[in-house]
């Protein structure tokens, strides 16, 4: 007979626990549906969904002309750090230009983030 009570000291607190993340879980929904459906500052919505622009310079170049193709077996493999010393300023000052509008777009990005966080919150 005291082999009946052994499961029964588990689904006691099993049940109680259900039930409190349950009761979490549907509190923070209700408070995430009441926020939303509250006052909406347009301003904040605006900022989330606005999308970072990126403005892609004009690049003059000449036309490169070509040097005939050697045979294979003259051809030599160039390691990306010989490549990186072949490339000509301007192909540097693009490729920096580059980085830097990716770091400042990324940058944008959480800053606005952190403002529509911060209005979100009331801080």
């Amino acid at each position: 007979m005291k082999t009946k009570n052994i499961g029964k000291s588990y689904v006691k607190p099993f049940l109680i626990g259900t039930a409190i993340f349950t009761v979490l879980i549907l509190h923070f929904a209700v408070s995430q549906f009441i926020a939303l459906d509250g006052e909406k500052d347009e301003s904040v919505s605006e900022l989330i969904n606005k999308q970072p622009v990126i403005i892609e310079p004009e690049i003059e170049s000449e036309p490169i002309e070509s040097e005939p193709a050697e045979s294979v077996s003259e051809t030599k493999i160039v390691s990306p750090f010989e490549r990186r010393e072949q490339k000509t300023e301007p192909a540097r000052a693009i490729e920096k230009d580059a980085i830097n509008r990716k770091k400042a777009a990324r940058e944008s990005r959480t800053e606005r983030l952190r403002r529509a966080e911060k209005i979100l919150t009331g801080i």
